[in-house]
This record gives C-alpha cells, sequence and structure tokens, in this order.
C-alpha cells in the first residue's frame, strides 16, 4: 500500500500537472485499478481526478488526454475512477453523447476509435450502468441481439475476453435470460478455469 501510494503520488507535481507528458487516461485508469485491487481504492487519487476532469470534452465524453477527442473507452474509464457522486459522472452532456454514438445496428462505434464494435459497444453501455442510467427497451433489444451474435462469433473464433465483455452488456441490459448453447456454455467455462484472474470492469 505504501509503495502504490508513493508511485501514485509521484505521477503528478505539487501543482498536480502530471510529471509525464505521455500521460494519458488509460494508462491512468489501470494505475488506479492496481489500488483498488490492492484494498486502497482512494490511494493518491486526487490529483488524478482533477486532471480526468481537465479530459472532459464539452459537447460530451472524455479524451485520453486534455484537448483530446472524446472516446467510449476513456469516458468509461473516467467514469470508473471519478467518485459515483461526481459531477462529471453522468452529467447530461455525457450521457447524451454516449447516446449519440449508437448505431442502427444496436451497436455503439466511436467515429475516432480503432477498437471493434463489440468494445466500443461494451464501454458504452457500462458508462451507462455506472451512471445509473438505462437504454430504453427500443435502443436495449438490437444491442442484446447485435452482442448475443457477437457472443456465438466470439466462441468460433476463440476469443474469451470478447466473450465475457458480451456477456456482461447483456447482463447490464438485463438480458439474463438470454439462451446460448450448450457448446458456448462448456467452452466458456473451460476458458475461465484457466483464466481465474481475469477481471472486467
Amino acid at each position: 500500500g505504501e509503495i502504490l501510494d508513493t508511485y501514485m503520488r509521484a505521477l503528478f507535481d505539487d501543482d498536480g500537472r502530471p510529471i509525464d507528458p505521455r500521460m494519458s487516461l488509460p494508462s491512468l485508469y489501470l494505475v488506479a485499478q492496481s489500488a483498488q485491487w490492492a484494498g486502497n481504492p482512494d490511494i493518491g487519487l486526487d490529483s488524478a481526478r482533477n486532471w480526468i476532469k481537465e479530459c472532459a470534452r464539452k459537447t460530451g465524453g472524455f479524451g485520453p488526454w486534455p484537448g483530446a477527442t472524446a472516446r467510449l473507452s476513456c469516458t468509461c474509464y473516467a467514469f470508473e475512477v471519478l467518485s459515483p457522486d461526481d459531477p462529471e459522472t453522468g452529467s447530461d452532456r455525457h450521457i447524451a453523447w454516449i447516446r449519440r454514438q449508437r448505431r442502427s445496428g444496436g451497436h455503439f462505434d466511436c467515429p475516432h476509435s480503432r477498437r471493434p464494435s463489440w468494445e466500443d459497444t461494451y464501454f458504452a453501455v457500462r458508462s451507462l450502468y455506472l451512471a445509473d442510467c438505462e437504454l430504453s427497451r427500443h435502443a436495449a433489444t438490437p444491442c442484446a441481439t447485435f452482442m448475443s451474435d457477437q457472443l456465438r462469433a466470439a466462441k468460433d473464433t476463440d476469443e474469451v475476453i470478447k466473450a465475457c465483455c458480451c456477456l456482461k452488456v447483456l447482463e447490464y441490459l438485463g438480458e439474463r435470460s438470454f439462451k446460448y448453447d450448450e457448446a458456448i456454455e462448456s467452452w466458456l467455462a473451460r476458458h475461465l478455469n484457466d483464466l481465474p484472474h481475469l477481471r472486467l470492469p
């Protein structure tokens, strides 16, 4: 705990500015997650949270650093690190921006992202979950259909993390009754036994 606290505080100068100019929101999120897993969720995070707020865009969403274009992944990372009662978490402009990234196929796709649609969809739905918001049934049904199809594709290509993200989205959407065949169930069980430390936000 003490070593991690020292490391977190060493990331920022006395004015709360990142010492490393290459600092990005995703890398800061990983450090914050390490603190959480170590049982010290708030360790040295004051400066980090203030800097994360500077990554927020006036039009909604968070970029990887101040002034950068918003990404669904970075918005999710920001919501993860900021306090649930922080005004930036669940801000109307951020929620509206996330909803604007929804596409006609039911998935989410950020124009400036290089991530696959299933991954952007995971970050979008996870962000809404963290902000205590829900997709309307009109939006949730095609989203669940898209992620169900992606889950089956993940089994065919042996992508276990993709499959876990798909299942998480279905859970967030309230699709706990989703039925997948026994082949997918046994395939997932086998892989999860091999990856006991797998963690998803």
